[in-house]
């Protein structure tokens, strides 16, 4: 396509975005699945190229999200980003005026009630562990209850250490844990049912129940 849009003449002032499907655990955690909040599962490829405005060859450990990628385009092009639209322009990043685009970013996964905050730093993992999976992958073990895991990202790359029940982090987990419930919150496809109690867990547990697949039958 690369090689097309040179013969064309259109090669500097056309905008390719090459995106892939997150990763894939390959033994990490002792999972070989993706359906997880763990770094691996996560990540994903995102590259733009865009001659006119981009400077080549240039990369950057910038926090992002997908949802990223539409005001980006629309930016590009000089169009207002309709209302509603979620995300912001990541042009200031790619353009070189901006070293960092977000403090933090989110990570859902419904079918395990299961989500994720993380920073340039740390990462809070949060699932209630009260849900049978219905995905393939239940583990025939009993269900665990609420879960929190907070990882060090810097000096744990790999996730091995839990932090969450060290006294020293309690204050961390409380924060991380606000941030993710206020992000749950803001986002719910129902907000009138949300529990009106202020409890973080409760809404926690209430936003991570998947609320478009059919319960299970007994």
């Amino acid at each position: 396509m690369l090689d097309a849009l040179k013969k064309s003449g259109k090669e500097r002032d056309t905008l390719v975005v090459f995106t892939g499907d997150h990763g894939y655990m390959l033994g990490q955690h002792g999972r070989f699945e993706k359906h997880c909040c763990f770094e691996p599962a996560i990540r994903s490829p995102l590259l733009i190229r865009y001659p006119a405005a981009v400077k080549p060859k240039q990369s950057t450990a910038a926090l992002v999200e997908f949802i990223d990628i539409v005001p980006t385009v629309l930016d590009f092009c000089h169009v207002d980003k309709p209302e509603g639209v979620q995300g912001r322009s990541l042009a200031p990043l790619l353009r070189g005026t901006a070293k960092a685009h977000r403090e933090q970013v989110f990570v859902e996964y419904s079918e395990n009630e299961e989500a994720a905050v993380l920073t340039e730093r740390w990462k809070l993992i949060y699932c209630t562990g009260k849900r049978k999976r219905q995905d393939g992958y239940k583990t025939g073990r009993p269900l665990p209850g609420r879960t929190v895991q907070l990882f060090d990202r810097d000096n744990d790359p790999d996730e091995l250490t839990n932090l969450a029940k060290k006294p020293e982090h309690a204050k961390r987990v409380e924060e991380m844990a606000k941030l993710l419930a206020e992000h749950l919150k803001r986002t719910a496809r129902e907000p009138q049912l949300l529990p009106k109690d202020g409890d973080v867990h409760a809404l926690l547990e209430f936003c991570l129940q998947p609320r478009d697949v059919q319960p299970e039958k007994k």
